[in-house]
């Protein structure tokens, strides 16, 4: 039975292994291996690979279904201990959840930084506007997992001090600010923080592991999962 619109996320586990493997195929590839820049079509496979598709419940066993479908996690009823709504409590952050997930985007905003610092004036200007837009949207999606749920207008505020460090870097190292540019991050930034404040995140604790869901109906998905884990821990 399909667990209303619920689809898991990528924060722990081998989803997280996944994203971490093709942030290294799509960012350090090429920079690393010039020649090897082909590896980079790999990574964003794997990237889509790590996105959850559907959530079901089967029986006893709940399925999270990753890999365009291919792929599920197979997690037992019977083993989850705790299933809250993140963005329901008041001082809840996701980073405290999932710290995983904050080591893995801190250390590619790292090394993107490092990156940038590091190459030479008079290269095409999509070198430097790439490595740019990588460190606009990994630095504001540190903010906003940092920060409670019911703080939208701080994460708002993060977003415009995000863009103007944005275009002090395109100053920096292009020469000039490309208000096109400014304006494309500053829209799929907004779009950005838009999406992440639109769902919900269903955080399940298990006696092995953590996972997250995501939904727009977290009440539904709350009712399915309580239920089935009291039948399955039921003598």
């Amino acid at each position: 039975m399909k667990v209303g619109d619920a689809k898991p996320a990528s924060f722990s586990g081998l989803p997280l292994i996944l994203l971490g493997f093709s942030f290294l195929l799509i960012i350090g590839f090429p920079r690393l291996a010039p020649d090897w820049w082909y590896f980079s079509i790999v990574g964003w496979l794997i990237l889509g690979a790590s996105w959850g598709t559907s959530v079901e419940v089967e029986g006893w066993t709940l399925r999270l279904k990753y890999a365009f479908g291919r792929l599920a996690i197979n997690v037992p009823l019977s083993e989850i201990e705790d299933v809250k709504v993140v963005s329901r409590l008041e001082r809840a952050v996701l980073i405290r959840e999932f710290p995983g997930l904050y080591v893995l985007i801190t250390a590619s905003v790292l090394f993107v930084f490092l990156d940038l610092l590091l190459l030479p004036s008079g290269l095409l200007e999509g070198y430097y506007l790439g490595d740019i837009g990588l460190i606009f949207f990994g630095i504001l999606y540190l903010a906003i997992m940092s920060l409670p749920f019911s703080r939208t207008n701080i994460a708002l505020l993060f977003g415009v001090l995000d863009l103007l460090f944005a275009a002090l870097l395109m100053e920096l190292k292009v020469g000039h600010i490309n208000p096109i540019s400014v304006l494309v991050l500053g829209v799929f930034g907004l779009l950005f923080v838009a999406e992440y404040y639109r769902k919900d995140y269903v955080v399940i604790t298990t006696q092995r592991k953590r996972y997250s869901l995501m939904t727009e109906e977290p009440e539904a998905v709350l009712r399915v999962l309580i239920r089935g884990v009291a039948n399955a821990q039921a003598p």
